[in-house]
């Protein structure tokens, strides 16, 4: 198993991901499949667990809001209601 930390995927060339290369053997062994296919579906299955499982973190963190005494982003979240109905009077008229 080589592991390159340095590579990037042609489509996203500034995210340095890396790569992971295995051996066929390696890699049937490690995810128990018995096809090319099948360690494809078991990547494929355990990257959606991760996403899945970062984004319910993120979505709770979000759902709470910003705490009592966090002003910053408690006032991006204020809505100011505008002064309309009468428009100002230029010079007397």
């Amino acid at each position: 198993m080589k592991r390159e930390q340095e590579a990037s995927h042609p489509a996203r060339p500034h995210q340095q991901e890396g790569r992971l290369i295995l051996s066929t053997q390696e890699a049937l062994s490690a995810t128990n499949a018995g096809s090319k296919e099948g360690v494809m579906q078991s990547i494929g299955a355990m990257l959606n667990k991760q996403t899945k499982e970062a984004l319910s973190v993120e979505g709770e963190k979000k759902s709470k809001g910003p705490r009592r005494g966090d002003r910053q982003r408690r006032s991006q979240r204020k809505s100011f209601k505008q002064k309309g109905g009468q428009r100002r009077k230029k010079f007397g008229r």
